[in-house]
């Protein structure tokens, strides 16, 4: 099944450009990597890239230069080489590509809460450390806000996001900005994975999850 929630545009495009962060960039290719309407729209954006940067004057850059870039956009792409194997703890998820690249830097699972575990990611966005997330079947992560941008890419099982009354499955992106507030609510049959890729902490606006996000540091 393909994903039915996915980057926005804003994403795709600093993708497809070359001009997003790091981060982000590794959540748009993972979801991308599942996905054939945003792999679609990259190589539209990519396409609409070159044919403007083939208008543009050279600047003063040698000649070659120009036609250095152009001729790349021609090339085939490069041979796919083999991805590394995950670790033991991570094999029951089919991981993406873009994130098997990391597999050989990531520690096992560690505890931050009852049913829930962290993986941290050797990136971080505005100083906060991407993770992986895995939640046990059931878990509320309580309603709040967000201190910036908070993007998930659910791996595996899935989550309801009770404001905006919808699923989350593998595959999905969801992305809140500072002011949307939501609820998460595992679903009840299985554990749900997801790639957490945030700029600052959760907003808690209750009691219950101003005590969670103390003790995870979420």
């Amino acid at each position: 099944m393909s994903p039915t929630h996915h980057p926005t545009e804003e994403l795709l495009r600093a993708y497809a450009l070359g001009s997003g962060e790091q981060a982000l960039d590794l959540a748009v290719a993972a979801h991308g990597a599942r996905c054939p309407v945003c792999q679609v729209q990259v190589q539209e954006l990519e396409a609409i890239g070159g044919a403007l940067l083939s208008r543009l004057p050279s600047g003063g850059l040698p000649a070659w230069a120009l036609e250095a870039a152009l001729a790349r956009l021609d090339e085939a792409p490069p041979a796919e080489r083999a991805r590394p194997e995950a670790p033991s703890w991570l094999r029951h998820l089919d991981l993406p590509g873009p994130l098997l690249d990391l597999c050989d830097q990531l520690a096992p699972w560690s505890t931050i809460w009852p049913g829930i575990r962290r993986i941290e990611l050797p990136l971080s966005l505005d100083g906060e450390r991407l993770a992986l997330v895995g939640m046990d079947a059931g878990t509320e992560i309580p309603e709040h806000d967000h201190g910036g941008l908070e993007l998930n890419l659910v791996l595996a099982g899935g989550f309801d996001d009770v404001q905006e009354r919808a699923a989350y499955l593998p595959g999905d992106v969801s992305c809140k900005e500072p002011g949307q507030v939501h609820t998460v609510q595992v679903h009840g049959d299985g554990e749900c994975v997801v790639l957490v890729v945030r700029s600052g902490r959760l907003v808690p606006r209750n009691l219950k999850g101003r005590l969670g996000a103390w003790i995870t540091g979420m």
